[in-house]
Parts: C-alpha cells; structure tokens; sequence
C-alpha cells in the first residue's frame, strides 16, 4: 500500500488527507484470475546429428476451443509439441497457424478446455509507467512465475528475423528464456502484450539489464483472430501473390 499526498487544487485550499493505492491487491488479484490460462509448451525437434533437442516456452488459452496463442519462434520447426496447463494436465497440441517472419506469433490448438480464456486490453491505452505484471516459465523451470514491472518504453523500434517492428513494448519486468509466448497484463488482468525477446548485450558489449520487449496485445489478437477463423496461416502477400493473373 501506498499513501500519497493528496495535490491542492489551484487556487483553492487543500483539505489534509492522502490518496491510498492498493496495487498490491490489484496484482494478487490479477494473478489469481489469469495463472490458470497461461500454459506450459513443450516441444522436441530432430537435429541434423539425429539427437533430440527439447525446449519450452509459454502460452495463452485464447478460447474455449482450445486455441493457444503464443510465439512462433516456440512452436515453428518442432517435431511434437505437448500443452501443460496450470493444474499438470498434458495435452498434445498440433500448430494451426502463425504469422512468422511478419510477426512472431502462432496459434496451436488443443482439445477443449475448460479454463476461462485470457481477455485482451487495450494496448494503445497503454502510457508510460503504468504497472505490469509478466506471467510465465522461464528457463524451463520456474512454471508459472510472476514478475511486475512498468512500460518502459512505446512504440520501441526492432527488427526481428529481419522484419521492422515499429510498435514494440519495452518493460522492465523480469523475463527470461521460457517466457516467450506468455502473457503480459496490465492490473485489471487483461493481456496487453506478449513477451518476445530480452536485451541481454549492448553494441558495444556492455551487459544490460531490465530491458524487455512484448509485442503489443492488440497486434497479437487480431493475427490470432484471423488465424482461427480461417484455419491457417494469417493471410500476407507474397510476390508469387502479386504477379499471378
């Protein structure tokens, strides 16, 4: 809890007194509500050696129907992949779609489920300094883990896999390798964002801390959207697209 004091009006005399904030039960709250929808990925892949490498990352339930939104970098190129929700049961999960390299998320889908879908916010409300709270499993261990944070940063400009991102969310929240394809939420436990990459090295060298980067929630919906409702990949241009006639 924290008590500020309240500002006085121009002009007019200012009654004593403070305004309480109770931030801490927000995040309680926000986390009670939206853990059980942040799930566990598992993937194995087949090296060139023939080895088996694994890897895990995050995701969100995003309906009913099993769809579960994440990132593309989680899922692309994997031989299985298997859904572990919140309370330990696993599901097999196939890959229904992405919008790799244009941004780095995908939808997979598992059998129904009845865990409450995550609900998305508004990620152009977003201001500067406003609190967030980062749910996922980084390094494949801590499952579940919840850090908060602020914006740090809007429109942030990266590229990734070669492609501009021109609307990149910047927080300082603690996040990890495994957090990817998780859930970013701002205090009414709405997805804002999801997490995607961390800043580990400047330029020239010097290491960096508390700077990570989410892809905006509004983005990440309407491309998971499209995805389920077609059934396939998000539809992009291609010049094979543009010169057929």
């Amino acid at each position: 809890v924290a008590a500020i004091p309240a500002p006085a009006g121009a002009g007019i005399a200012a009654t004593p007194g403070v305004l309480t904030i109770e931030q801490t039960s927000a995040i309680a709250e926000s986390v009670a509500r939206a853990r059980p929808a942040v799930v566990r990925i598992e993937s194995t892949r087949r090296l060139a050696n023939g080895a088996m490498e694994q890897d895990v990352g995050s995701g969100i339930v995003f309906d009913a129907s099993g769809h579960i939104v994440t990132n593309a970098h989680v899922v692309l190129g994997t031989d299985t992949l298997k859904v572990v929700l919140s309370d330990g049961t696993e599901r097999p999960g196939i890959l229904l779609g992405h919008d790799y390299p244009f941004t780095d998320v995908a939808v997979i889908q598992i059998a129904g489920t009845r865990i409450a879908a995550l609900p998305f916010g508004d990620s152009g409300a977003l201001k500067l300094g406003e609190t967030v709270i980062a749910i996922g499993n980084p390094l494949a261990e801590f499952d579940g883990s919840v850090s908060v944070g602020v914006i740090s940063g809007l429109n942030r400009v990266r590229t990734f896999d070669t492609v501009r991102q021109d609307d990149i969310i910047q927080t300082d929240a603690s996040i990890n390798s495994g957090n990817s394809g998780g859930a970013l939420l701002n205090l009414r436990g709405e997805v804002i964002g999801m997490p995607t990459a961390i800043l580990r090295q400047s330029r020239g060298g010097q290491i960096v801390e508390g700077i990570s980067f989410a892809l905006p929630g509004n983005r990440v919906a309407e491309i998971a959207r499209r995805i389920v409702t077609d059934g396939a990949s998000y539809p992009r241009p291609s010049l094979l697209s543009l010169i057929h006639i």
